[in-house]
């Protein structure tokens, strides 16, 4: 699967996204150092999360992608204690060093779920 982006996983609990086509870089003048694709984006008839949480989850990922630290654990360790994010990586079968490129739409989620249950209220206020 490829690699998932901080844009990708704001909106696919929303929206579904399927590859129409790939355009090779050779088409574009001047020619750019990669390739591009066209993609269609469609909303979902259920969303996998609820319209209400759409701005904590998108602050949660952004924390994840933005906040520069070798990866997620180091991330968010303000905020999982790091028991909590063993169980979850296990849980969820993803590295405890996994870097945030690295969880897929479904463990995205599940850490998110946990996040909005499992979290002190202080802790989840770290997240902005």
């Amino acid at each position: 699967r490829p690699a998932s982006t901080e844009s990708s996983v704001h909106f696919q609990p929303w929206f579904e996204f399927k590859n129409v086509a790939h355009i090779n870089k050779f088409e574009f003048r001047p020619v750019p150092s990669i390739d591009a694709a066209l993609i269609h984006m469609h909303k979902r008839d259920r969303p996998l999360l609820d319209a209400k949480h759409k701005k904590a989850y998108t602050q949660f990922v952004s924390h994840g992608f933005r906040s520069w630290k070798k990866n997620l654990k180091i991330g968010y360790k303000h905020v999982f204690s790091y028991a909590q994010w063993k169980r979850l990586a296990k849980d969820n079968k993803f590295s405890v060093e996994a870097m945030p490129s690295q969880l897929s739409l479904a463990q995205w989620i599940a850490v998110f779920n946990y996040f909005q249950i499992g979290v002190p209220e202080d802790k989840k206020r770290s997240i902005s």
